[in-house]
């Protein structure tokens, strides 16, 4: 896997406690039951010196926000958007709010 060796590499310098590198930055549209009926969920991907992914999206919906591992930038794409897709139809008024660490 590209980055992987040099993410092992890099942390076992001193002081660095983890390492990831961005893999990428998928964007949607989503139809919502809010006052717009649209809301852009981003999804960022990020991968670990063992070569696993970790996704996470720009927004709280109901104070709920999907970060999880995963074994595979597919798994962790669609999985991601599927929960916040989940938690944005199960309400209707969903309260969104912007995830201030994106």
């Amino acid at each position: 896997m590209e980055g992987v060796n040099l993410l092992r590499k890099l942390t076992k310098q001193k002081h660095v406690v983890e390492a990831w590198k961005v893999i990428g930055e998928w964007e949607f549209l989503i139809e919502t039951p809010t006052p717009e009926g649209l809301t852009k969920v981003k999804i960022k991907v990020l991968m670990d010196e063992n070569g696993r992914y970790l996704a996470y999206p720009n927004i709280y919906v109901d104070g709920y926000i999907p970060i999880h591992i995963y074994s595979s930038v597919d798994e962790a794409v669609s999985t991601t958007l599927l929960l916040v897709i989940e938690k944005l139809t199960q309400s209707n008024s969903p309260k969104i709010q912007p995830y201030k660490d994106y």
